[in-house]
C-alpha cells in the first residue's frame, strides 16, 4: 500500500529543514540543490512543492512569523501595563532570543523587495495588518483602563513604522548595538506624553 503524504506537512518540513542553510548562506547564495540536500530529499521532490528557492524562503518565513505571533501573544498577556506590553511587542527588533527570526525576516524583506509576487505581497499585507490591529487593540485596552489618552490611538502606525524603520536602518548601517535603547526611549517618550496623569 502506498504511503499517504500530507503535502502541506511535507512542504513545511522541507522549508524548516532549510532554516540553518538560509541563516548561513542568505537568499542570494542559496541553491535549490543545497536546499534539497539540507531537507534530505531529491531536487525533483523540491520542485514538487516549490517552483524556486524564493518560495522555500517565503514558506520558512511564513511558518516562523506565525509561530512568533503565537509566542508573543502569550508573553504580552503576562505584562501588567500598556507601556510594558508595547515594549514586549517591540522586543523582536533587538531581543537576542529573536536573532534567528530577525535574520529570516531580513531575508523575507529582501525577497519581498526583489521578488514581489502576489502571494508574498498578500502575506506581507496580511501580517502587517494583523500586527497593526493587535497593536491598536493593546492601545485601546490602555485607553479603556484609563492608562492612556485616546489620542495615542492615532500613533499606532508610528509604533509599527518606527520599529521596522529602526530595524532596517541598523541592518544597512550595522549600528545595532543600541537599538533597544532607541526603541525604548521612543516608547517612553510617547507614553510620557500620552499617559493619564
Amino acid at each position: 500500500m502506498a504511503k499517504i503524504v500530507d503535502k502541506e506537512q511535507k512542504k513545511q518540513a522541507i522549508a524548516l529543514a532549510c532554516k540553518d542553510l538560509v541563516l548561513t548562506k542568505g537568499l542570494h547564495e542559496l541553491t535549490v540543490s543545497q536546499m534539497a540536500e539540507a531537507a534530505n530529499v531529491g531536487k525533483g521532490t523540491i520542485y514538487e512543492y516549490f517552483n524556486n528557492k524564493e518560495e522555500i524562503v517565503f514558506e520558512l518565513a511564513r511558518i516562523l512569523i506565525e509561530e512568533h505571533i503565537s509566542k508573543l501573544q502569550k508573553q504580552i498577556s503576562k505584562k501588567q501595563n500598556t507601556r510594558e506590553k508595547i515594549k514586549a511587542f517591540s522586543a523582536f527588533f533587538y531581543d537576542e532570543s529573536q536573532s534567528e527570526l530577525r535574520e529570516i525576516y531580513k531575508q523575507f524583506i529582501a525577497l519581498t523587495l526583489l521578488h514581489p509576487k502576489k502571494e508574498i505581497l498578500e502575506f506581507n499585507a496580511k501580517s502587517i495588518q494583523q500586527y497593526h490591529s493587535w497593536l491598536i487593540s493593546i492601545l485601546e485596552e490602555g485607553v479603556e483602563k484609563k492608562e492612556l489618552k485616546k489620542e495615542i490611538l492615532d500613533l499606532g502606525d508610528g509604533f509599527c513604522s518606527i520599529g521596522d524603520g529602526m530595524f532596517i536602518k541598523t541592518k544597512i548601517t550595522d549600528e545595532s548595538s543600541n537599538l533597544q535603547q532607541k526603541i525604548d526611549r521612543y516608547i517612553d517618550a510617547v507614553f510620557d506624553l500620552m499617559e493619564q496623569k
